[in-house]
């Protein structure tokens, strides 16, 4: 079983490195880690090494001066296994680079099923190893990895999750000018260097694209708030339904409409009273009938007869 650890920008950034030059033509000191450990169990030669042998693998080839201790023989670095819960005090009893790829370690008992720690330390300062990136000098692991388990094979990561930095939305945006000033500000800072404001331009014109998406959206959200409400509904067809549920039928309405009962004195002519549309008082105080509308500038006072909508010819009554 392969363990591999769980800092993978981490080990990205290992086998990336490349080590500045001290001198020119000499490069410094490189920087490596443990990629991944692989658990030998069914696939040893013999029954007694069987989970007891670790293959440690790195990230890229050791160079100097992490080559050094594991090419030594033996290896002249300090191995720690830590962990364990009724089995403890793993040590290595023998170490041995392996085809200048992987350092294959040979331990003196089985662990049990919970998860132990290897680490690869210096063992004149138990610090880690010279060359070796402090955060991938360890590696976590399990013996027990194929042997059956009643447990839940499932466990929890311990690589916290990526936080992503969440936008800054201002949810008071509600028209058009407020929806596109901040589609703008949020791609001023995605994309720095885009500073065009041409209303003829491709991005500015799918930017009021969706300023304008955003206020009719907008608009539907003010206006199902407003109908939903019989006080404050101001359209007829959503007053018409609120009443429809009290089983109550709204009528369509009809233009306004009054009876006027006119009495005329009793020395009325015989031919009537002319009501003319318009009178108009003049110099002398009379009241005449006017043929067109008066300018405001000769400041006559009117008359209208208001007992019709409207007045084309003299009505007689």
């Amino acid at each position: 079983m392969i363990y591999f650890c769980c800092e993978e920008k981490r080990r990205s950034a290992v086998r990336n490195y490349v080590a500045p030059e001290i001198t020119p033509g000499v490069p410094g000191p490189d920087i490596n880690g443990i990629d991944y450990l692989e658990v030998i169990d069914q696939e040893a030669e013999t029954q007694a090494d069987r989970q007891r042998l670790l293959r440690v693998f790195f990230v890229k080839p050791p160079q100097d001066p992490l080559l050094t201790p594991l090419s030594a023989t033996p290896p002249s670095l300090g191995i720690e296994i830590t962990g364990g819960e009724r089995t403890t005090g793993i040590v290595a009893d023998n170490a041995e680079f392996k085809e200048n790829s992987y350092l294959e370690v040979h331990v003196n008992q089985r662990g049990d099923f919970s998860t132990y720690t290897l680490a690869l330390i210096d063992p004149k300062t138990n610090k880690p190893l010279t060359g070796l990136d402090p955060a991938l000098s360890s590696v976590d692991f399990s013996f027990k990895i194929e042997c059956p388990s009643p447990f839940d094979c499932r466990d929890k990561t311990i690589c916290p999750a990526t936080v992503e930095p969440s936008p800054e939305i201002d949810y008071l945006a509600k028209d058009f000018t407020s929806f596109r000033q901040l589609v703008l500000d949020r791609i001023s800072l995605l994309s720095p260097n885009w500073v065009e404001r041409n209303p003829a331009d491709l991005g500015i014109t799918l930017v009021e694209l969706l300023a304008y998406v955003g206020d009719y959206l907008s608009y539907y959200q003010d206006a199902i708030a407003t109908e939903a409400y019989l006080g404050t509904a101001h359209q007829r067809v959503s007053v018409r339904r609120h009443a429809r549920l009290l089983d109550y039928a709204m009528h369509d309405g009809r233009n306004a409409r009054v009876w006027v009962q006119v009495r005329v004195t009793s020395d009325t002519p015989e031919s009537g009273i002319t009501l003319s549309p318009l009178l108009v008082k003049n110099r002398a105080g009379n009241w005449v009938a006017a043929a067109s509308e008066p300018t405001p500038e000769e400041g006559l006072e009117t008359l209208r007869t208001c007992f019709v909508t409207k007045v084309t010819d003299s009505t007689v009554l």
